[in-house]
Formats: C-alpha cells, structure tokens, sequence
C-alpha cells in the first residue's frame, strides 16, 4: 500500500464500509462478492452524499462511540477538528463522553481511534460514514493525492483482514483500479487551470449536490 493515495484510501474503505454493513448484518450474503463490487463503483458517489440520516442516528445514539458510557444530548467532539473545516455543520459531531473527548484532543476521529489501539470493525457505522465523507470535502484537492497517512493504511489493513479468503484477490483488483482510476484522472487534469481545478473538486468531490446515500443500493443484497 505505498503508493496509497488519500484518495485512495478514502474510496476504498467507503466500498469496504458498506460490504461490511451488510454482511455484519445477515451471514447469508457472505462472501458477497457482487456487493463489494457494486459498493467499489459507488463509492465515490456515497463520499460526495450527505449524512443527514448517519448524523439524527448518531445524535439520537447518546452513547460515547469510545468507551460506551451515556452522553448527554449533543454532547461530544468534531469528528474533523474545527480548525480543519471551514465552516460549522451539524455533520460534524461525534458523540462522546469528556474523558474520550479530552483524550481526542485535536486529532480526526479516525487518526485517534487508530491511534488508541481499536479496530476499524469496532467502529460505529454511521460514525465511519460521516467521517469518510466530511475528510473527502473537506480535504483540499491537492492533499488528497498526498500519501495516505499511516492510520488510514493501518484500517485499510484491518478491513483486508475481515474479508473471507475467497474475496481478497477481488478486493485487491479493484484496489489497483482505484488507484490506476485516480492517475488516470490526474493525468487528464494536469492540463487545466488551478481554477477550473478548484471548481471541479467542489462540483465533484465536495459537493452539495449528493443525495442522502448511507448504503445505497445494497438493500436488495
């Protein structure tokens, strides 16, 4: 995973999370092959969609995501730092007690959990959700072509570990596709101006325009 991008990353562990979510849920689509395939080619779609659902769920939770203990309504941290996110949203919000809210510190959700030993799979789903897609918009185009920071390879490993033998070479395929997809793309992009850049990453990447799309699709699996 050392040409990992952020990008990368992020697209891949989206297409994992929503496998996962529904093979968690019911053994009987186990492996669920074609439900990791068609989470792959949506994955991008999902990070662009808003969490409006993901967020009331977590609101309505009121339990620490870290250690379990009851949280007072709206009680918690940002799930991305305040001094990464431009602007105030409900979408950013992490329910959590104050002794894991003091040992978050500073960090992202995801960069802490790691950081403190969990699994990715012990993650709460819509928790995941709201990260993955608030990193996406609000991580400035060019970091996201930036090598995955060691958290986010350390989860992607997790995830490789839940998938039944069968089903890891198909992971790793559309991995490699992922990242072939992305150059690709780079390559095609290099020509335009910085500012047709920027347009393009708030029209594609950051956008307001994506429909609430927590598990889209996988409800027939």
């Amino acid at each position: 995973m050392s040409d990992l991008s952020l990008m990368h990353a992020l697209i891949a562990l989206r297409a994992w999370s929503q496998w996962y979510y529904v093979v968690s849920m019911n053994s009987k689509y186990l492996p669920g092959c074609r439900i990791l395939r068609v989470a792959f080619e949506t994955a991008l779609k999902s990070l662009q969609s808003e969490s409006r659902k993901a967020v009331i769920r977590l609101i309505a939770y009121r339990k620490c995501l870290m250690c379990g203990a009851d949280v007072g309504l709206g009680q918690g941290d940002h799930v991305i730092p305040i001094s990464k996110v431009p602007y105030h949203c409900a979408e950013n919000y992490a329910p959590l007690c104050k002794r894991c809210n003091a040992s978050k510190g500073a960090k992202d959700l995801l960069e802490w959990w790691i950081g403190k030993g969990k699994c990715i799979t012990e993650l709460h789903p819509d928790a995941l959700t709201v990260y993955l897609r608030l990193k996406f918009r609000f991580t400035p185009p060019e970091e996201l072509h930036l090598p995955a920071p060691e958290y986010f390879k350390i989860a992607l490993q997790q995830a490789e570990s839940t998938l039944p033998t069968n089903l890891l070479g198909f992971w790793r395929e559309n991995l490699k596709k992922v990242i072939y997809d992305v150059l690709r793309t780079d390559a095609c992009s290099k020509s335009l101006p910085s500012s047709m850049l920027a347009v393009s990453h708030r029209s594609l990447y950051g956008g307001d325009g994506g429909r609430e799309d927590d598990h889209p699709h996988l409800a027939g699996h």
